[in-house]
């Protein structure tokens, strides 16, 4: 798997170091508007047209030092708030654009020791496999 933010690549199986990425939640919801209708026993249900979802994913990768290590983290804090075309690219080399995702979250779950794991939240409106 291989997950690209613009230029930047967050995940590559292939990669040395190799950046180990799991996903963990890829989903999207619709607005829907529901409306009670006078003397009706059902609800009108209305789409709004919006739809948001979430794209999750685990990189881990071992790095030559713990500084290293270190800076690896704060350059992805820094990816927060981030918008711009996220890519997920399989090992069949069918691909997934997510235009316009925005880095939500950025989690730290292991620094053991040169090893450092990343937890990604990107909140994406649009998943299309051109």
């Amino acid at each position: 798997m291989k997950v690209t933010l613009g230029a930047t690549t967050l995940a590559d199986d292939t990669a040395t170091p190799r950046l180990a990425g799991v996903i963990e939640q890829l989903g999207g919801q619709a607005v829907v508007q529901v409306e009670p209708l006078y003397g009706q026993a059902d609800m009108a249900v209305f789409p709004r047209g919006n739809i948001s979802g979430r794209f999750v994913f685990r990189v881990f990768c071992s790095y030559a030092s713990y500084a290293t290590a270190l800076t690896a983290w704060a350059a992805a804090y820094a990816r927060l708030n981030t918008q711009d075309t996220l890519v997920l690219t399989w090992f069949t080399g069918n691909t997934l654009t997510m235009l316009g995702a925005v880095c939500t979250n950025v989690e730290r779950t292991k620094l053991d020791g040169v090893g450092l794991e990343v937890r990604y939240t990107f909140t994406i409106t649009t998943a299309t496999d051109p």
